[in-house]
């Protein structure tokens, strides 16, 4: 059996393209804003997947999207992926998979979507 390791140096989240206008709208922008997530692969040569989970909160988040090797990378729509209005704190972690389950989360990033 592997033993799971601290296994991510960088998760990070970009916020790009706020379409619409925001004027004190709380509703998220109608085009919607993609959110950008990169990380470092693995070292373990058994992962077969990262699991990307998603919440307001570091503390209250949910699995959100599955992601197969050697994929390092994901992109969410705010209306669509993350249901999330102009001004909502969009927290993400990260777990990575393998034959014997899933490992301990990353620390994670938040961003604010404005």
């Amino acid at each position: 059996m592997v033993k799971w390791y601290v296994l991510f140096v960088v998760l990070g989240a970009i916020v790009a393209g706020c379409g619409g206008e925001s004027s004190g709208n709380t509703q998220p922008a109608s085009s919607g804003a993609q959110v950008y997530l990169a990380w470092l692969a693995h070292w373990d040569t058994t992962v077969t997947g990262y699991r990307v989970y998603y919440g307001p909160t570091l503390d209250n988040v949910a699995p959100i999207r599955d992601m197969p090797v050697p994929q390092t990378n994901a992109v969410f729509d705010t209306i669509n992926d993350l249901r999330a209005a102009i001004g909502a704190q969009l927290c993400f972690r990260l777990t990575a998979i393998n034959a014997y389950g899933e490992s301990p989360m990353t620390d994670g990033v938040c961003v604010t979507l404005s």
